[in-house]
């Protein structure tokens, strides 16, 4: 496969996981299908019903069922849960495709790519050997000393930001309290 055919053909998550299937591409394996999301509730269900509330089980059960209905899901490590793939999704998981097989070479024509960058003499630039690159105006001790400075001077002025809005709260709280 060409790689502009692979940019131009793959429109949908079967055809993109089946490529990375076919091509032993590693960049989708955590793309699962509605089955392992179906496999995964009926795994948990009895503990979730052991450990949670009742009403703690019908809001997992009814979030269960906002996102119930999908083809495909991402593990979600934050929630620890499943969520439904997107288009953005897509988007995202074909460049990891397209850039795992830039580096793999593995579409038809990488092979001919290779041979039309050869380097003609025509094109080489001479360089004069003379050429000195010009000093700098300021020395990498001073560009680092300003940095800390102004990393220092922004941390000073959150502290003191801090220290007026600790200020303003006990103010607020001491009118409360009068109350």
């Amino acid at each position: 496969m060409y790689r502009q055919d692979f940019v131009d053909g793959i429109r949908t998550w079967c055809e993109l996981l089946d490529f990375c299937y076919d091509n032993d591409c590693a960049s989708c394996e955590d793309v699962e299908s509605r089955d392992t999301f179906t496999d995964w509730i009926e795994s948990n269900l009895v503990s979730w019903a052991r450990n949670d509330t009742w009403e703690d089980l019908l809001e997992r059960l009814r979030d269960l069922e906002n996102i119930d209905g999908y083809d495909y899901y991402i593990w979600d490590d934050y929630n620890g849960s499943y969520r439904p793939v997107d288009d953005q999704d897509f988007e995202i998981y074909k460049g990891y495709v397209l850039q795992w097989c830039d580096e793999e070479c593995v579409w038809d024509d990488c092979d001919d790519e290779e041979d039309e960058t050869e380097i003609d003499s025509e094109d080489v630039v001479d360089v004069d050997d003379d050429f000195q690159i010009p000093d700098e105006d300021v020395s990498f001790g001073d560009l680092f000393t300003a940095g800390v400075s102004c990393i220092r001077a922004i941390d000073e002025e959150e502290v003191k930001q801090a220290r007026e809005q600790d200020m303003a709260f006990a103010e607020f709280n001491k009118v409360i309290c009068r109350r």
